[in-house]
C-alpha cells in the first residue's frame, strides 16, 4: 500500500468461523486505502487456511499463542500506512467507517473513537440482530489512530489478556494525547458468542478496577500531560470507569 493510508491488524486464535466476515468487511471499505494484516496467534482449527484463501488482498502472520495484545503488536510492528486501526476476528465494520473516522483525523487530533452496536445470533431468525443501541466503549476496535501517536504511547500490554484495549486508552490519556468521540457513527458490531474472550472476564469491575489501578500508579510517578478530549455531543463519551 501506499504511505498515508490505512493498516488494518486483525488479531486471531481459533476464528475460522468468523475471520472471513472480518477480513471482507476490512477489505470492502469504501472511500480509503487499506493494508489488511491478519496476525494468527497460534490457531490450530482452520484459520490459516481461511487466510490463506484471500492470497496476496493481505498480509498473513503467525505466533505461538501468546495473547491479543502480542498479536496487535506484532500487526503494529509490520504495517506500513500512517494510520492504524484494528478489528477483532469476530467483528464486522459498516462499509463507510474508516472514511468516517479518517474524515474527523484533523491536524492535531490523534484519536478517533466512534460508537459500537453489539449483535447476537437469533437461532429462531438464523439472523444476527442488535442486542442494544448504539454505545461508546473504549474499544480498539471502533478507533483510528495515528502511528505517530501509537509511537507515542506505546505498544499495548502483553501481560493483560482482559481489558488491554482499556489499559491502552488509559495510556493514551496519560501521554496527552488528542482523542476525539463520534458521537453518530456506529463504528463497530461486535458478534456476541459462546467463544468471545469477554465471557471470560468475570466480574467487570473487577479488572477495571485493577487497570484503574496501575493508571493511578502511573499518575503518581510521571506528571501526566492534560489530554484532549473532544466530543461531538455533550454526554458522548466512554463511561469505562476511565477519568480524563
Amino acid at each position: 500500500m501506499d504511505q498515508g493510508g490505512i493498516s488494518v491488524v486483525i488479531p486471531v486464535f481459533n476464528g475460522a468461523g468468523f475471520l472471513a466476515g472480518a477480513i471482507d468487511s476490512a477489505l470492502g471499505q469504501d472511500g480509503v486505502s487499506v493494508e489488511v494484516i491478519v496476525v494468527d496467534d497460534g490457531s490450530t482449527d482452520a484459520t490459516a487456511r481461511v487466510a490463506a484463501g484471500y492470497g496476496e488482498r493481505i498480509t498473513y502472520l503467525s505466533q505461538p499463542n501468546r495473547g491479543p495484545s502480542a498479536a496487535r503488536n506484532f500487526g503494529i510492528a509490520r504495517a506500513r500506512g500512517d494510520f492504524l486501526a484494528f478489528l477483532d476476528s469476530d467483528d464486522v465494520w459498516p462499509p463507510r467507517n474508516l472514511v468516517t473516522l479518517l474524515a474527523a483525523m484533523t491536524p492535531g487530533v490523534d484519536i478517533v473513537l466512534g460508537r459500537i452496536q453489539e449483535q447476537r445470533f437469533e437461532a429462531e431468525l438464523q439472523a444476527w440482530v442488535a442486542s442494544r443501541a448504539p454505545t461508546f466503549s473504549l474499544s480498539l476496535c471502533a478507533m483510528l489512530v495515528r502511528r505517530a501517536a501509537v509511537a507515542r504511547i506505546g505498544p499495548l500490554d502483553e501481560t493483560i489478556r482482559i481489558g488491554e484495549d482499556k489499559d491502552w486508552f488509559y495510556r493514551a490519556r496519560e501521554a496527552g494525547q488528542h482523542i476525539v468521540y463520534l458521537a453518530e457513527h456506529i463504528a463497530q458490531y461486535h458478534r456476541r458468542h459462546e467463544t468471545n474472550m469477554t465471557r471470560d472476564m468475570g466480574r467487570p469491575e473487577t479488572y477495571l478496577l485493577s487497570l484503574l489501578r496501575k493508571s493511578l500508579q502511573r499518575r503518581s510517578v510521571f506528571a501526566a500531560p492534560a489530554s484532549r478530549e473532544t466530543a461531538e455531543t455533550e454526554g458522548s463519551k466512554p463511561v469505562d470507569g476511565a477519568g480524563s
